[in-house]
């Protein structure tokens, strides 16, 4: 995954001195969406609160590789309060998206810069476990492991009428099947 570093975030990296956090997005549908980040604090970033649960919350290890293999990233929040275990359980979750990033703050905890996008995919599977402390476990599945799984449309105008009513882009795709077409020279 490319990502884009601002320049003060690069600076303030490559210094003695780095204050990090990371922050996760798990967009679940308005109001139900869950903003947290891994200090004891809130912070505001573009115009969202994301709530400290600090050492309440962890990240699995975040792989990469160069193939389109499904590295899974699992996110687990414990002692949670009883409107997110609310949502967790009543909420469809599946396939939604989920964003993770690494901050950078001074020591006045002002962003320097812009967070920098770690992992962007989607949930695949979410537990919710009620012991002595209620938690809360997702695992998330990298954007390009849809990659390796069928798909079930097909190209025909059928499937593209019954997924976009009166769309004409498909209209004479049969005619094409078995149309000879003689390329880079005259018939």
């Amino acid at each position: 995954m490319v990502r884009t570093i601002n320049s003060s975030t690069k600076t303030q990296v490559l210094s003695s001195q780095v204050n990090t956090f990371f922050m996760a997005k798990l967009e679940l549908g308005s109001p139900n969406n869950i903003y947290v980040n891994s200090t004891s604090q809130k912070f505001v970033y573009e115009s969202q609160t994301y709530i400290g649960v600090g050492a309440l919350g962890t990240i699995s290890v975040l792989e990469e590789g160069v193939e389109l293999a499904d590295k899974p990233v699992t996110l687990e929040l414990s002692g949670v309060d009883a409107t997110m275990l609310s949502t967790a359980l009543n909420v469809d979750y599946q396939n939604k998206a989920v964003t993770i990033y690494l901050a950078v703050v001074n020591d006045e905890d002002a962003f320097i810069g812009v967070p920098v996008v770690l992992f962007k995919g989607k949930i695949d599977t979410m537990s919710v476990s009620l012991s002595d402390n209620a938690k809360i476990s997702v695992r998330c599945s990298w954007d390009w492991a849809d990659w390796e799984r069928p798909s079930a449309g097909r190209y025909t105008n059928e499937d593209q009428q019954a997924r976009f009513t009166g769309d004409k882009g498909l209209e004479f795709i049969s005619q094409s099947v078995e149309k000879q077409i003689f390329w880079g020279r005259e018939e």
